[in-house]
């Protein structure tokens, strides 16, 4: 139920909820004892804790991030410091001795798949000043291999694969040495208010 769901979320560590919930909720979870009125203050000590951090509560001139100038936005320094955090945030969850690829073999490349020319965000994400794809990648780190490409990888993930483009996608892996194929999802398949019931790849 709603209940046991705000009951279960405030219990857990989610202070702060976005809808109206916690509002409808709370109270009623109070008076029958599913939670304490010491798990409400705790939530919210924490909660404007962070918010007094922020300076939500000071007069502009009082809080420090409203000195920081334009020129700090997307510097030199941060977008170094964003491509560290992309590198190491990739997961290679098995390597059957195939990577790291070896360039002094490979002369093609097959990139597939409808995410292969996209550069997807999550919801709530900010815009990127440079973004890359992973073809824009490819290609730039192997400017010598010829590169061939899916003939539209940029494919809205829900449209139905043709017959043709299936066969065309199959000519193309395996004329290459190698193939890399980007798949994934976007918002239009998971979202907030649009809940994936499982993991399987669309």
């Amino acid at each position: 139920s709603n209940l046991e769901a705000s009951q279960a979320g405030l219990l857990a560590g989610t202070d702060l909820e976005c809808g109206d919930r916690y509002q409808a909720d709370l109270v009623t979870a109070v008076s029958s004892g599913l939670v304490t009125e010491a798990d409400l203050d705790r939530a919210l000590v924490r909660a404007f804790a962070v918010r007094f951090a922020l300076g939500e509560f000071d007069s502009p001139e009082r809080v420090a991030y409203n000195q920081i100038p334009n020129s700090a936005l997307d510097c030199p320094e941060h977008q170094a410091l964003a491509l560290r955090a992309a590198q190491e945030s990739i997961v290679l969850m098995k390597n059957d001795q195939l990577l790291p690829l070896d360039r002094e073999s490979i002369t093609s490349i097959a990139v597939l798949g409808p995410q292969a020319d996209r550069v997807v965000f999550g919801g709530y994400s900010g815009t990127a000043s440079s973004p890359v794809t992973p073809l824009q990648g490819i290609t730039q780190k192997l400017a010598d291999t010829t590169i061939r490409v899916d003939h539209a990888p940029g494919t809205a993930l829900l449209s139905e694969s043709s017959e043709t483009g299936i066969a065309d996608a199959v000519a193309l892996a395996a004329a290459a040495d190698v193939v890399v194929l980007v798949l994934g999802i976007d918002l239009s398949v998971a979202a907030e208010g649009l809940d994936r019931t499982d993991i399987v790849l669309p």
